[in-house]
């Protein structure tokens, strides 16, 4: 046996039970076995694992040849489960989802037949510039496009389908999650925004036509076509920065005085991986950030200076007459209180080594395209569909390296230096003491190194191109194809060797 899967077996029957019926004209529900002349579906789990390699793939019946999708220009409207939302004549206010009172957006269709035993969402020709959501509220709803309404009559229109338009102002036209009965789309066109973000130092943004998700989630579409935008390029990232120079001297407190060197430049960046699915959807190959530069060292020690210098020992009452103080008498010291002496500078302050530039900042990784991606335990049909990804978005070069910081200057010490002779003094105690008179001198040392200027930081590895799949199945996803197309579009590209983006009809991941 083989399944004819045009939205989902047993769709209409599942969502609006059997006093419903189904469709006019349209059995969504009918398996054929194999050899009646039915065409045969194909089915591809996510379980399986790996990627078609093909550029394009189609699922066609027995035949060979695609007779289109089914459509009956005298099909009768379900009015009694119909909910009817026109995008030109419509009221999301007023309008209470009736033929003559039509309300105006998918989302408050959807809303209103959620709360209601309204079960189909008809849309009027036209466009409908909104995203969809599909949660659990919406479970057992399907959405068809393809009629024209002319005053309080609507009418299938077969041609109607390629103006029906979901024209989502966003990356994702279609999100769906949660809905355990199956819901669906069809007949109408849905296209995403141009293309995904592209911000500064931010991954590019991926685009997906149908994005569904969630253990046990069910979703058809049929006659349905899907237009993907581009995934949006890498953002360009920042540069490095070189930081302030250095200020002040480093002989004390430590850091020790060096040799002046200059710093080592940073060494290379980490290489992008390439981008990866997981189960929330793409994840950008992004580069790594640019390594800072070493400090530079700091500079050598100034060499001392001596000088002569006269050093006065102490005088007592027997070699001071401190009585003739009184009168002017001339004091004096001991013969021998006075003497020469050497005296040494300090070592001139060394200049401290300058920081290291900061490095550049990571390419960023492309966003990718999908037009249908599935993820989880979760189950979607097509039939009669074309799901064509936009191009996949292309990594951002690494920002630049930054020159590393100058160093600080270094500086002299002094030590000060007595020249003159040594002379008696009498306190006010009567007391003597023996000091220097005359000029002193400051005994300088050289002038310390500066500090060797910090080295310049990498620039930041390059991001990675991302794929470009018409449809994408992770973590135990099945897809149900009949009569279906699969095109992609082509990978981005890798900035500075980063690997470049894959492209195929269908990616398969466990």
């Amino acid at each position: 046996m083989k399944r004819l899967t045009v939205l989902a077996t047993g769709l209409l029957a599942g969502m609006l039970g059997a006093s419903c019926g189904l469709v006019a004209g349209v059995d969504f529900g009918a398996v054929q076995p194999e050899g009646t002349g039915g065409a045969a579906s194909t089915s591809t789990s996510a379980s399986a694992g790996g990627a078609e390699s093909t550029s394009a793939s189609t699922s066609t019946g027995a035949g060979g040849m695609d007779p289109g999708p089914p459509c009956d220009p005298n099909e009768l409207l379900d009015e009694p489960h119909g909910m009817f939302v026109s995008v030109s004549t419509g009221d999301d206010v007023n309008g209470n989802g009736s033929e003559i009172a039509p309300l105006k957006t998918i989302a408050k269709g959807l809303q209103a037949a959620s709360a209601s035993t309204r079960k189909i969402v008809y849309l009027d020709e036209g466009t409908y510039a909104e995203k969809v959501v599909f949660t659990s509220a919406a479970a057992g709803i399907l959405v068809r496009g393809g009629f024209a309404r002319k005053g309080a009559s609507w009418t299938r229109d077969c041609k109607a389908s390629t103006q029906t338009l979901l024209q989502a102002p966003s990356a994702i036209a279609v999100e769906v999650s949660g809905t355990a009965v199956a819901s669906g789309l069809s007949e109408l066109t849905i296209t995403t925004k141009a293309a995904g973000n592209s911000l500064p130092d931010i991954a590019g943004e991926s685009v997906y036509g149908v994005h569904v998700s969630g253990d046990g989630t069910s979703f058809s579409l049929h006659a349905v076509t899907i237009l993907a935008g581009d995934g949006g390029d890498g953002g360009v990232p920042s540069p490095g920065v070189t930081p302030p120079a250095a200020e002040g001297t480093c002989d004390n407190p430590a850091p020790a005085c060096s040799d002046g060197a200059l710093g080592m430049n940073g060494g290379s960046a980490k290489a992008a991986p390439s981008g990866a699915f997981a189960l929330g959807g793409y994840l950008p190959g992004d580069g790594g950030v640019g390594v800072t530069g070493e400090p530079g060292h700091n500079g050598a020690p100034g060499p001392t200076n001596a000088n002569s210098c006269t050093s006065c020992s102490g005088c007592g009452a027997l070699h001071c007459n401190c009585a003739c103080a009184q009168s002017g008498c001339n004091n004096y010291c001991d013969a021998g209180s006075q003497s020469a002496v050497q005296v040494t500078s300090p070592p001139g302050p060394c200049g401290c080594g300058g920081p290291g530039g900061t490095g550049g900042a990571s390419g960023r990784g492309g966003g990718a395209s999908v037009a249908l991606f599935v993820a989880g335990n979760a189950t979607v049909s097509v039939s009669y569909g074309s799901l064509t990804a936009g191009k996949g978005g292309s990594g951002s070069a690494g920002g630049a390296g930054a020159l590393g910081a100058s160093g600080s200057d270094g500086a002299k010490s002094g030590a000060q230096c007595a020249t003159g002779s040594c002379t008696c003094s009498v306190n006010s105690g009567g007391g003597a003491s023996c000091g220097t008179s005359g000029p002193t001198t400051l005994v300088t040392s050289a002038v310390g190194q500066n500090g060797g200027s910090g080295g310049m930081s990498s620039k930041g590895a390059g991001g990675a191109g991302a794929p470009s799949y018409a449809v994408v199945l992770v973590g135990g996803a099945t897809l149900v194809d009949d009569h279906a197309t699969f095109a992609p579009g082509t990978g981005g590209t890798g900035a500075d060797g980063a690997p470049s983006g894959s492209m195929g009809p269908k990616l398969v991941l466990p």
